[in-house]
C-alpha cells in the first residue's frame, strides 16, 4: 500500500472525526465529568450541613452515570478490573435508587 492509498483509506475512516476531534471529544466528556462531581460534592455537603435531606436521590443519579460509563468502556475495551468498576457502580446505583424509593 503506498502513501496516497493509506491517507485515502484514513479519510473516509475517519470522514466524520478527525483524530483532534475525537481526542477534544473524550476531553471534554472527562471536564464534565469532574464538573458533574464538583456540583454532586456541592449537593451532598449542602444536604449534610444544612438541608438535612436525604442524599439517594443524588447518589443514583451520580453511581448511575458512573456505572454506565463504565459498562460502556467494559464493551469496547474489555478488561476485568473495568467490569469490576462498572459492577461495583451498579450496585451503589441501585441501592441508592431502593433507598430513595424506600425512605424517599
Amino acid at each position: 500500500m503506498n502513501k496516497e492509498e493509506i491517507l485515502r483509506k484514513s479519510r473516509l475512516e475517519n470522514h466524520v472525526q478527525d483524530e483532534r476531534d475525537k481526542v477534544i471529544s473524550a476531553q471534554s466528556t472527562m471536564v464534565g465529568m469532574i464538573g458533574m462531581t464538583v456540583i454532586f460534592l456541592l449537593l451532598l455537603a449542602i444536604r449534610l450541613l444544612w438541608k438535612d435531606e436525604s442524599l439517594f436521590d443524588i447518589g443514583a443519579m451520580y453511581f448511575g452515570y458512573l456505572a454506565v460509563a463504565q459498562f460502556y468502556q467494559f464493551a469496547l475495551l474489555r478488561g476485568k478490573m473495568r467490569l469490576i468498576t462498572a459492577i461495583g457502580y451498579t450496585v451503589a446505583a441501585l441501592l441508592n435508587l431502593i433507598g430513595y424509593i424506600w425512605k424517599g
